[in-house]
């Protein structure tokens, strides 16, 4: 996770800008996989997924979910995205997306 020496908080890895155009994707609903999957990246890089979950308020009421996270799911879902032969038809459905 990269802090800045002052913080305990991690750096974002992507711009304002960018984050407005995925949200304005979102709201239009032309969020396509390739998106999904560049924002799962861009949150990976932030460090591990359980403490960037732990960060986000309200978590404690969630601690044993929080504790049974394992990080490999985000791989698997990272593998899903990478080898579905349809994100390339568009907008991502919730059908589309796994369990």
């Amino acid at each position: 996770m990269t802090c800045s020496p002052s913080s305990s908080r991690p750096s974002v890895p992507w711009t304002a800008r960018e984050a407005e155009d995925a949200a304005a994707k979102l709201a239009k609903g032309t969020f396509t996989l390739d998106d999904f999957l560049g924002q799962l990246r861009q949150i990976r890089k932030m460090g591990s997924m359980k403490k960037l979950l732990g960060m986000m308020p309200g978590m404690g009421q969630m601690r044993e979910a929080l504790d049974n996270f394992d990080e490999r799911e985000v791989d698997r879902i990272e593998a899903i995205v990478l080898h579905d032969a349809r994100r390339a038809q568009g907008p991502v459905h919730p059908q589309r997306l796994p369990p």
